[in-house]
């Protein structure tokens, strides 16, 4: 087994700053283990320090940045780094204003310092500005659990740390890291996402919802903020981000050993790999940055598709990520391995699928699809090749490939045309353009796939013409010819029929068709490949179900007197 030839190689010595501190520079050395931001390159690699005593900090920073992003459009908004603000303690609250929040110390807050040597796996520490909070380290976590790839902070009972305040949205922000090159040297870089409705804003600069942006040490992190407050009252301070003096950081093809070519598209590949360490199998999605340098769409969906994976739980149904490696010429998702292929290849080797299988295969779909639109999540592109079999024997599938998936918010609908046509709802078929729609738009796709399922060829096609596809979707024009279905139960159709309902308003929801009449049919064989699925899926999944999750960090705070936000 050969290594790849290593780029130049850092190791990190440490210099006193101005004011006092201590930060870490970049200097040669042989051992390859570094921690820096890739952005921060100049003529003498020194770590760029947002208290470093550099008078000209904000040119620099600007410049490091255009230096960092291989090109503009590998982030959702252009961030210039400000001058940052001395460094100061949080104020506690005067009297007045005790209502309004409780304080829960008086003597002075102290902020802790991270002990790195004791936390070697953590690749940041969210300092904690204000005594209702608790410091964090973040740490790369392992790929065997449940938990997700990136940290989740929000008033949802499963966020990394939880909140209680209404200003606070239930999924807020989602901070997570990339390990990356640029050709010259390795690092990592940290980016934060902003979810939110109310605000999540570093160094006072609003992030802005969907936005993400790069974080550096010593960055503040407010999850809303008043300007009735001061900049220094304690009411208005969550987190510092700090960075680790070291990290350890690899190229992808030297962590993996890549094997045979699983899948191609035209931007990207999916490629089996092994850990030359571990010796797990993984599946890594290879993404040639050339093929869609002038596409700003592709790459707003490939960064979409890293911060919805990293946002997730692990979940038995759902195609999991492990890390990411966005390098110079090329981004690597590392992903579970799925061993058995698509559900497309299985419906074509086997014509069709009868009426018990395909009931325990939509019971994972229906499952696994609630996990997401529970999250928020429309996948918008659901399609048999999208579902892949993780056992042939047991059934088990897991959903995969979010590069067209989106996150919905309050009040909030999705307006782009998206999808694959056979697939595709015909509300996106709409093309006005005030054109709208919501989850609802999986529930026609699976509809489809349940169609070709039990027969083996789908209800709108280009053959059936005239008219043709698309008007054939945008009228719901099918049928349930006998020769194909005579055979087939009146309650199997009519789930179709209520899943493929033109008017997305009238259309059956998630909910409803888990709990449809033809779900219910032959519990004895539904019990029995259930429980073929093993009891860790089973509970794994019923643990996801759960609304009540003690594992986040509780932050129990006084609730304000604000409207809720959602």
């Amino acid at each position: 087994m050969t290594t790849p030839d290593m780029p130049q190689q850092l190791n990190i010595s440490r210099h006193s700053t101005s004011d006092g501190t201590t930060v870490a520079a970049a200097d040669p050395s042989p051992n390859g283990t570094i921690f820096y931001s890739l952005d921060e390159q100049d003529a003498s690699l020194k770590r760029q320090d947002r208290h470093d005593g550099n008078e000209e900090e904000p040119t620099v920073a600007i410049k490091q940045q255009k230096t960092f992003h291989d090109n503009d459009n590998d982030r959702t908004m252009p961030t210039t780094p400000t001058t940052p603000n001395p460094v100061s303690k949080p104020l506690l609250p005067n009297a007045s204003s005790i209502n309004d929040f409780t304080v829960v110390e008086n003597t002075p807050f102290e902020l802790e310092t991270p002990d790195w040597s004791a936390n070697s796996k953590a690749w940041a520490f969210l300092q904690s500005q204000n005594p209702k909070y608790p410091n964090k380290y973040l740490v790369k976590k392992e790929s065997d659990g449940n938990e997700r790839a990136g940290y989740l902070l929000g008033r949802n009972s499963d966020s990394d740390i939880r909140f209680e305040r209404n200003e606070i949205s239930k999924k807020h922000c989602l901070i997570y890291m990339e390990t990356g090159s640029n050709g010259k040297a390795k690092g990592i870089r940290i980016f934060l996402e902003d979810y939110s409705f109310n605000g999540t804003y570093v160094n006072g600069i609003l992030v802005g919802c969907k936005n993400r942006v790069m974080l550096r040490n010593k960055d503040e992190i407010q999850l809303f903020r008043r300007k009735s407050y001061p900049e220094t009252d304690l009411r208005n301070r969550f987190y510092r981000v700090l960075f680790p003096p070291v990290f350890e950081a690899n190229l992808c093809e030297h962590e993996y050993e890549f094997q045979q070519t699983l899948g191609r598209g035209n931007f990207a590949s999916v490629k089996r790999a092994t850990h030359r360490v571990t010796g797990k199998t993984v599946a890594i999605k290879v993404l040639n940055k050339n093929r869609f340098a002038q596409k700003p769409k592709m790459i707003q969906a490939i960064i979409q598709e890293v911060s919805i994976m990293m946002s997730l739980r692990k979940h038995p149904l759902v195609v999991n990520i492990d890390r990411v490696f966005n390098e110079q010429h090329t981004i690597y998702l590392v992903l579970e391995y799925v061993p058995g292929g698509e559900l497309f290849d299985f419906v074509s080797s086997n014509k069709t699928i009868d009426e018990d299988k395909t009931r325990f295969i939509f019971w994972q779909l229906f499952t696994g699809l609630k996990y997401l639109h529970d999250n928020n999540i429309a996948h918008r592109d659901l399609k048999p090749e999208n579902v892949l079999l993780a056992d042939r024997d047991t059934l088990q599938v897991k959903i995969t490939d979010f590069g067209l998936a989106k996150t919905e918010q309050r009040d909030q609908s999705f307006g782009s045309q998206c999808g694959t046509p056979n697939y595709v709802a015909p509300e996106i078929l709409n093309s006005s353009d005030s054109r709208a729609y919501d989850k609802k738009c999986d529930l026609w796709s699976l509809g489809v796939m349940l169609y070709i399922c039990l027969c083996g060829y789908p209800p709108f096609s280009e053959e059936n013409a005239p008219p043709s596809m698309k008007a054939q979707i945008k009228m719901g024009k099918y049928d349930f010819p006998d020769r194909y279905w005579g055979h087939i139960s009146e309650l199997a159709k009519g789930l179709i029929k209520e899943l493929l309902t033109v008017d997305p308003s009238k259309r059956i929801s998630i909910e409803e068709a888990q709990g449809h009449e033809w779900m219910y049919l032959n519990p004895t064989d539904m019990e029995a490949r259930k429980a073929r699925l093993g009891e860790q899926v089973l509970a794994n999944i019923q643990d996801l179900e759960t609304k009540e999750d003690m594992t986040p960090t509780q932050i129990m705070m006084t609730q304000s007197q604000s409207v809720e936000y959602y």
